[in-house]
């Protein structure tokens, strides 16, 4: 009797250390998993929501000024321009602050039942406002093309500031233009209507030398 307690008692003992063995076991594939699954977490991007006042979106909008919008809601918004040239239904307006420049060209078609001007093109030179992917001004013409690989000189022209030559660079069917200084920055956005050139704004500030 007593030989059969003594085998009972090591065969248990055996059992115990085999299960204490086994969850120790379990336990060191958990701790490795936890930091893989934490790993990959932190390679997924962090997905960026900008404020619909610094949007940039091409072909639409600049902040909460829209292309198509009337020039009374604009000066609503922006208030009075500091400039204005208008002419043949055609008219720029310029605002200056904080030395950063937005340029407005609105058109209205002579003649017809809505003669309202509106928002044609859209430009400006603050960093303020940003596109989707956070291409801004300031930013370099190879992050420019990496967000808009379609991008192709449009034309030229002599800053006024610098005498130096900035380049525009167009994406015709997404309407957006970026004007680059000689050190391939970005010092002016411009969004106009789709499949539509943006020499307008352009000749109605600078000399420009279209391609």
């Amino acid at each position: 009797m007593l030989l059969i307690l003594r085998r009972l008692s090591f065969s248990l003992y055996i059992f115990l250390v085999l299960f204490l063995v086994s969850c120790d076991s379990e336990s060191g594939k958990n701790q490795n998993k936890t930091p893989h699954k934490t790993q990959n977490s932190a390679e997924k991007p962090i997905a960026i929501k900008w404020s619909s006042a610094k949007m940039i979106i091409p072909g639409k909008s600049i902040g909460l000024t829209h292309l198509y919008e009337s020039a009374d809601s604009v000066f609503l918004l922006l208030g009075k321009p500091d400039s204005s040239d208008a002419a043949m239904g055609k008219m720029m307006a310029s605002w200056y602050k904080n030395n950063h420049e937005t340029h407005i060209f609105f058109g209205r078609k002579m003649g017809s039942e809505d003669e309202t001007s509106r928002v044609k093109q859209i430009r400006i030179t603050s960093s303020y406002f940003v596109t989707e992917k956070g291409v801004s001004v300031g930013s370099a013409i190879h992050q420019i093309q990496m967000e808009f690989p379609e991008l192709k000189i449009a034309g030229s022209y002599i800053s006024p500031q610098t005498h130096l030559q900035t380049t525009i660079y167009d994406d015709l069917q997404k309407g957006i233009a970026f004007e680059t200084d000689a050190k391939n920055g970005c010092v002016g956005i411009t969004v106009h209507k789709p499949n539509q050139q943006s020499y307008e704004i352009y000749n109605a500030l600078y000399k420009v030398k279209m391609e």
